[in-house]
């Protein structure tokens, strides 16, 4: 499907009243799917998303930021979704880079507040904490990583050949079991897993995943997380206590680590809080971005004054 295709693809596709501008932009390791929405002169707030999803994790989550008089902007992570899935190691300087040309690239007029989730929360804190000074706020949503060493599952399937043997025979199946996890409530499940669906055929989807793995991207994070606990930004963890892919004892770790951040735990919610409890989330997301100081912080890059 070509690029063109793709865009006019997920257009069609969107909810009634999103009003989603699609685009690609060409970075330094290839062509990145982005999505925007809102006043462009307002507060910008860039939303960065987990391990195997994509972009459109996001979409009522930007709706919501583009009403209430923010412009939101996701992306597609390098081998996710539309973007491209260049033949490297997807580890954390890869996403760093690409968050860093993207940010640079788009040329907001204020800095933005940068909000990740799962393995998205891991590399917005790890960015934010190598470049704090282009940002105004940090979002944790269920962030993901704060283990120490992968279980038996994950650590069978970085072995060599193996976890492309395993990738290859049971890649979806264990991709789709995965997605079941992320809901305490099926309601909206059935939508998710048909858009997550979108993406399976695509070639070099399975194998950034399995890169990603195998780079570290979801075990020990903490070191992260505990430098980005010392900056000083507006910080935010938001995690849903019925979240069977980030435990409690995570959670707790990531507090710890991070002590002047403010914490929203909600109840009865699973892994994708902003997807299964809207409205709450919400609520609590445009309280937070209302608190951070004015739009008079005019966007600085590195070594500006």
């Amino acid at each position: 499907m070509a690029a063109k295709d793709n865009i006019k693809h997920i257009s069609a596709r969107k909810p009634a009243g999103c009003e989603i501008e699609t685009s690609f932009l060409d970075l330094e390791n290839g062509r990145v799917f982005v999505q925007r929405c809102g006043p462009q002169n307002a507060r910008p707030v860039v939303l960065v998303h987990g391990f195997a999803v994509w972009s459109y994790i996001w979409e009522p989550t930007m709706q919501a930021l583009a009403k209430a008089g923010y412009q939101a902007v996701s992306f597609d992570l390098y081998g996710r979704g539309y973007s491209d899935k260049p033949q490297l190691a997807y580890d954390r300087g890869l996403f760093e880079r690409q968050l860093h040309e993207l940010i640079t690239m788009l040329d907001f007029e204020n800095r933005p507040v940068l909000a990740g989730l799962s393995m998205g929360g891991g590399i917005a804190a790890g960015f934010a904490a190598r470049h704090e000074k282009m940002l105004a706020g940090l979002v944790l949503i269920a962030p993901a990583g704060a283990g120490e060493s992968p279980g038996m599952e994950q650590r069978l399937i970085q072995l060599p050949l193996v976890g492309e043997l395993l990738s290859l025979l049971k890649g979806e199946t264990y991709l789709i079991k995965g997605l079941e996890m992320d809901m305490h409530e099926p309601v909206r499940f059935e939508f998710y897993k048909s858009r997550f669906k979108e993406q399976l055929g695509c070639k070099g989807y399975k194998r950034s995943l399995l890169s990603s793995l195998r780079n570290g991207l979801l075990n020990g994070r903490l070191p992260e997380y505990r430098l980005a606990g010392e900056l000083d930004l507006p910080q935010l963890i938001i995690w849903g206590n019925r979240d069977q892919v980030v435990p409690h004892r995570q959670i707790k770790a990531i507090r710890q680590a991070m002590p002047r951040a403010e914490y929203r735990e909600i109840k009865a919610c699973g892994h994708i809080p902003h997807f299964e409890k809207p409205e709450i989330t919400n609520t609590i997301l445009l309280d937070f971005l209302g608190r951070i100081r004015p739009l008079k912080d005019l966007f600085e890059e590195p070594g500006k004054k």
